[in-house]
């Protein structure tokens, strides 16, 4: 594993690229693993941590409204898939996908002695990273995102950012950074456990693909300690699917009494292919070089110790707000 990381590294730095100064940022990367030879193959980077704000999304497509780095390696990956699926209809052969076997297996694949590795710098966004975040942040930041201060949500209810650390194993849109403008963007977390049902190739990729699935997830900056939370947020809050797995029984999946919108208890079973999937997941001691711990800097979507004395201010004056049921008068760009 080391070795694999050591090569991601290695890669990122051959760009020779470099964020803006005192600031840091995240690398995710996708790789390919071919079990019996141990061949290995990247087939995307990405770093970032911005998403664009609900107040300038487009509708038109011409914007990438998530820009974190797991987003975009997702992103990027997709693409190689789909050049890949075009590669291989054109003749040439390919080391990694198998090609249709119609009428029993009509779509592309993934070969069978193949794993798809995530690699991602530090714990994603969202519900894999509030205990931790809750433990490493001072206590006056720790208690302006105490539950204490925001109002009771619906247990299917979404959390913004890092409100409420409390809420475990709940959805969470983007930013983290309370100063940040609001956006329709699901955390980095909430989109792994989505990977975790319906594979990374997405929509598009569908048409083409058979699910694809990622295999291991390996996570720098943080040890085993933090396994629990991954598990938790990846896949084990969605464990409730498994009664619904294609390949299971669906006489309980559930019934025209519990729900009106299903017609019949075959509605409620994920289409053929379509599982809950559970990588395995590990941690890398290995330091990313523009990571926060290395570069000791604040930056772009972290707060806590590094945070501005006016922005803790106004986060006090925010919270006093929520806590008395007030509308919100502090700074427009909350």
């Amino acid at each position: 594993m080391d070795a694999d990381i050591l090569e991601i590294h290695g890669l990122y730095k051959s760009l020779n690229y470099a964020p803006p100064h005192s600031q840091f940022t995240i690398l995710a990367c996708f790789y390919l693993i071919d079990c019996p030879t141990n061949t290995r193959k990247i087939i995307s980077l990405g770093t970032g941590s911005k998403c664009i704000p609900a107040s300038k999304l487009s509708d038109r497509g011409e914007l990438v409204h998530d820009s974190h780095a797991e987003a975009l390696a997702r992103r990027t990956a997709v693409r190689w898939l789909l050049e890949e699926v075009e590669r291989l209809g054109s003749g040439t052969p390919s080391e990694w996908i198998d090609p249709p076997s119609p009428p029993e297996r009509p779509k592309f694949r993934l070969r069978q002695s193949v794993r798809l590795h995530l690699y991602v710098s530090s714990l994603p966004c969202g519900d894999a990273s509030m205990r931790y975040l809750a433990e490493n942040q001072d206590e006056t930041m720790a208690a302006l995102k105490n539950s204490s201060i925001f109002p009771s949500l619906d247990a299917t209810a979404a959390s913004r950012g890092r409100d409420n650390y409390s809420r475990l194993g709940v959805l969470r849109t983007k930013p983290g950074r309370a100063d940040s403008p609001r956006t329709l963007c699901m955390s980095c977390s909430d989109k792994i456990a989505r990977w975790n049902v319906l594979g990374i190739q997405g929509a598009l990729g569908a048409l083409f693909l058979e699910p694809v699935y990622i295999s291991e997830i390996i996570i720098g900056e943080v040890g085993d300690e933090m396994q629990e939370d991954c598990i938790r947020a990846f896949w084990n809050r969605l464990s409730s699917l498994e009664e619904y797995s294609s390949q299971g029984t669906h006489a309980q999946a559930y019934s025209m009494k519990e729900d009106r919108s299903i017609r019949s208890v075959e509605d409620a079973a994920l289409p053929k292919g379509y599982h809950l999937q559970k990588p395995v997941i590990r941690f890398t001691p290995i330091p990313f070089i523009h990571s926060k711990p290395v570069l000791c800097s604040a930056g772009s979507s972290n707060e806590g110790k590094d945070t501005p004395d006016h922005i803790r201010k106004e986060l006090q004056t925010i919270s006093l707000q929520r806590s008395a049921g007030q509308p919100i008068l502090a700074s427009p760009k909350y």
